[in-house]
């Protein structure tokens, strides 16, 4: 499966399984066994996403393919999950600095309750 964009892989799902499987062991332990620096597996826990070839290594020391991280873009996602998702991104973002992501999520958070329609209910 060729990997069009790390953006396409579930960053909650993979710092979750990051997190099971690391239990109490420090990520200077970690680095040695899954083949990446401890600063990257930091960074990974943060919702960074790794390059590709680190996915991979982190993938294989999970026992997960990408396959199983990878997320449907046709998929309609759930209620909170498309401004979640851009929070994600945007603290991903190497380029944003300090609390730039998190107000520009805000910024996002707001426009979006804004101009989305409330469920409709019917009157039964």
């Amino acid at each position: 499966m060729p990997i069009s964009t790390l953006a396409t892989y579930d960053v909650p799902r993979l710092r979750a399984l990051l997190r099971a499987k690391a239990g109490d062991a420090s990520y200077r332990e970690l680095e040695r066994t899954v083949g990446v620096s401890a600063a990257t597996l930091c960074r990974l826990a943060r919702g960074r996403m790794p390059s590709v070839e680190t996915l991979c290594r982190v993938c294989d020391w999970l026992g997960v393919s990408l396959d199983d991280l990878r997320i449907d873009p046709t998929a309609v996602p759930e209620e909170g999950d498309t401004v979640l998702r851009i929070a994600e991104l945007l603290h991903a973002d190497p380029r944003l600095q300090g609390g730039q992501a998190t107000v520009i999520a805000e910024m996002v958070r707001l426009a979006y309750s804004g101009a989305t329609r409330p469920e409709e209910h019917g009157c039964g």
